[in-house]
């Protein structure tokens, strides 16, 4: 393996040689062409003769590094977009070249390309702010006398020229360092271990995405973290030892601060805490700090053993969890980026049962009540997002972020199904939290669907009480009624669920002999006069539902449509959608896709509407149920061909086939569209809109359902 790409030497600059071509020499700023496409060839020298090495021995002018094989460079015109070059070194490693198609379309005087290696590091540039966000990696792989390759990390800017520099110029571009290097040896060990991996937690961000401006050289943080872990591969080593360790870190002076050092053995984990004196501890972008750890009186603490959690009533008060991908070995870190959470890397026993010492990267959590019914909340316990909950987003977005206090978005009910643990916030945006491997880096972030299943490990000894989720009831029964055929269909969405029913108007239960029981689902039957059925259920993980109750009316030769809250809707249910901005207005279902439904004037008597109402404002539901909250879908007929959607704009209600169907009642009444978290109202009484709040042109309005009896 070669390593990296530098080509002179740490704390020197390094030189590169640009010759460009394909813009005729006639072209200027002023005459480009709309699509300018500018072949760049470029040959880098070292200033002296080196072996090929990774950081080599050191020498009298630092420690030697070179350009590698495979290696790639980000480039930049004016810090527009930018290209992927691959660098191929020359065959003594002094010299390397690239080239890159870079589009110099739209950019204008002065001239100014930007490099920074490896590519990878550079996640993107942006042009307004004249800046890169760079990638200080949290996870590296050192090999021996060197840092890992993704974190050996440098930047280069070239002079400044008025017209597009053409094939007879040569471009130089000195390139420097910007991340900082350390290595480390270990002194007086108790005793010879197998070392398999490293964690250095410093007392301020050393790692994670930072914008850099090249023109003032500054660094901001975006998203950072305190951690580097070091992933070895069992590495022995003796108390007499002389390993080298190295790492890279985001340049920063940690005089008089400290650094904790933990190295996870076969033996144990070791963990001991250095604070720098003044004058030690700076760690400078291009330079090497070196320093040793004396481990001498270190004993291994008790591990950290963290086990599957396969029920969860194995969830109690206090216990300390981490959340992990199932299907790969990362856990859920404790750098918080902008809108979600970065990647620890983890290791799984071989049964996948247990992970033993995770490390500091891993973002431990608190479990606490959250503030829902059957419901907890993910307190940070270590990391810089120590003391706040882990939650999705208030908005419509796949946001997963940290805040400072509980609510029903930090809130989250737990679901452990085929070998998977389901976490859904419990607020006015439901997400489920779960692993992105295709992200470019993998991340864990909150979605409404998709993506990679995650699993909650529990640490061994923690946690008391009795369990913080319950047996939830199961879900209420379903009553609809056909008055057409006078029939009764009655049903649960819990597996295996088994339901008792009367039609005298009696409460059902085991000691109502009135009680008829089945677990032959849907349970069909005809009537032949009014009659009330009252309806409950049970199912394995569950405790008995709340009572169903409809009244089947037959009727005498006149319909009735009853009044109900959208949540009492029942499968099947033949409604009228009704909403009050001052006057009555139902939802139209005969628009099609090409307009919003009308708002039909509707006149309402009492509970009920005061006459039959018109085809085109008949609906019939389609309910299904999710933690305990009904789901629902507005089709058009029985037939249940087209049905009620919404796009993402205000005038997006439509009928039609698109899939984006299923509504939901929210908790301020309004009708709210799942997909695009929009909520449903009348339009200035002309038509039926949705909106990404329920204030403005549809605050204040009220709505109910009127069921056909």
């Amino acid at each position: 393996m070669i390593m990296k790409k530098i080509f002179n030497y740490l704390c020197l600059a390094a030189f590169v040689t640009a010759i460009f071509a394909g813009c005729s020499k006639n072209d200027s700023p002023e005459n480009l062409p709309d699509s300018s496409v500018i072949k760049v060839s470029f040959t880098a020298k070292s200033a002296d003769p080196l072996t090929k090495t990774y950081f080599g021995n050191k020498e009298s002018a630092g420690y030697p590094t070179i350009w590698s094989e495979n290696q790639k460079v980000s480039i930049s015109l004016n810090y527009g977009s930018a290209k992927q070059a691959t660098v191929t070194p020359s065959a003594n490693g002094k010299t390397a070249s690239f080239t890159a198609d870079i589009d110099a379309t739209g950019a204008t005087a002065p001239y100014v390309f930007y490099a920074l290696s490896p590519a990878a590091a550079a996640i993107s540039w942006n042009s307004d702010y004249k800046s890169v966000q760079v990638d200080f990696p949290a996870t590296q792989t050192p090999i021996n006398g060197s840092v890992d390759e993704v974190a050996h990390i440098m930047t280069a800017t070239s002079s400044s020229f008025t017209t597009i520099p053409d094939a007879e110029t040569n471009v130089s571009l000195s390139f420097s360092h910007l991340a900082a290097y350390g290595k480390f040896q270990f002194r007086d060990l108790p005793e010879t271990v197998t070392i398999n991996g490293i964690e250095l937690t410093a007392q301020d961000p050393v790692a994670g995405r930072f914008y850099f401006y090249p023109e003032t050289g500054e660094l901001v943080a975006n998203s950072v973290g305190n951690t580097v872990s070091l992933d070895l591969s069992s590495v022995t080593i003796d108390k007499n030892n002389t390993t080298d360790f190295w790492f890279s870190f985001k340049p920063v002076n940690l005089e008089g601060k400290t650094l904790k050092v933990s190295v996870n053995t076969d033996n144990g984990k070791y963990e001991k805490t250095i604070t720098f004196p003044t004058g030690k501890g700076n760690f400078q972008a291009g330079k090497v700090a070196t320093f040793t750890i004396n481990m001498s009186g270190i004993t291994p603490g008790s591990d950290k053993v963290f086990k599957i959690v396969t029920d969860k009533k194995q969830l109690l008060p206090g216990s300390k969890v981490i959340i992990v991908a199932k299907d790969a070995a990362v856990a859920v870190s404790t750098t918080q980026n902008g809108n979600n959470r970065a990647t620890a890397s983890v290791v799984k026993s071989s049964d996948l049962k247990t992970i033993t010492n995770p490390g500091d990267a891993v973002q431990i959590f608190e479990l606490e009540a959250g503030t829902g019914s059957y419901t907890v909340a993910f307190k940070c316990e270590n990391g810089a997002q120590a003391g706040k909950y882990l939650g999705s987003a208030t908005t419509n977005n796949n946001y997963l972020r940290s805040f400072d206090s509980k609510d029903g978005n930090t809130s989250f009910s737990v679901t452990i199904q085929d070998g998977s643990t389901v976490l859904l916030s419990n607020g006015d945006y439901p997400r489920y939290i779960k692993y992105n491997s295709t992200n470019t880096p993998p991340i864990f972030a909150a979605y409404t669907s998709g993506q990679n299943e995650v699993v909650l490990y529990s640490q061994e000894g923690t946690g008391e009480g009795s369990s913080l989720i319950n047996d939830p009831p199961c879900p209420t029964p379903t009553i609809s009624y056909d008055a057409t055929t006078k029939t009764v269909t009655i049903n649960c969405s819990a597996a295996d669920a088994t339901v008792g029913y009367t039609t005298d108007g009696s409460t059902p239960s085991q000691e109502n002999p009135s009680t008829i029981i089945s677990s032959s689902l849907p349970i069909v039957f005809g009537i032949t006069s009014t009659t009330t059925i009252k309806a409950i259920a049970g199912a394995p993980g569950y405790t008995m539902s709340e009572m169903a109750e409809k009244e089947c009316v037959v009727s005498t030769g006149t319909e009735t449509w009853v009044k109900k809250e959208i949540t009492e809707l029942q499968d099947g249910d033949v409604f009228v959608f009704v909403g009050n901005n001052g006057s009555n207005y139902a939802l139209s279902n005969d628009k099609g896709t090409g307009n919003p439904p009308t708002a039909v004037a509707v006149t309402v008597s009492g509970n009920a509407l005061a006459s039959t109402p018109a085809a085109n404002i008949q609906w019939v539901a389609g309910v299904t149920y999710e933690s305990g909250n009904p789901r629902i879908v507005f089709y058009t007929s029985t037939a249940k061909t087209q049905w009620l959607y919404c796009t993402s704009t205000n005038n997006g209600v439509r009928v039609g086939t698109n899939s984006n169907n299923v509504f939901a009642c929210h908790t301020s009444k309004y009708l709210i569209h799942m997909a695009t978290m929009r909520y449903v109202g009348i339009y200035s009484s002309q038509d039926w809109r949705c909106y990404t709040s329920n204030g403005g042109n549809i605050s204040g309005q009220t709505f109910s359902v009127y069921v056909k009896q």
